[in-house]
């Protein structure tokens, strides 16, 4: 279960980097936001801090429509 949503996290995340490079069409601009997000980083540790966060602390992230913690989100529905 944690692994598909790293991978559909990823996906989204690298899916809005696409965007960012059809609007900036500059290089450094994709590398800056892959550094903020994190991409550059290796799998594995995207993986392991994903779990800490996810699992022990209760933080899955920012709403990419809302941009509110998504544990807000879900306690609100």
């Amino acid at each position: 279960m944690a692994t598909a949503k790293l991978i559909q996290a990823h996906a989204a995340l690298l899916a809005s980097l696409d965007v960012e490079i059809e609007q900036a069409s500059d290089p450094a601009v994709y590398e800056a936001q892959r550094r903020e997000l994190g991409l550059d980083r290796p799998i594995l540790e995207q993986y392991g801090d994903f779990l800490v966060d996810s699992f022990l602390r209760g933080e899955y992230g920012r709403s990419f429509v809302s941009d509110r913690p998504v544990a807000e989100e879900l306690r609100d529905k």
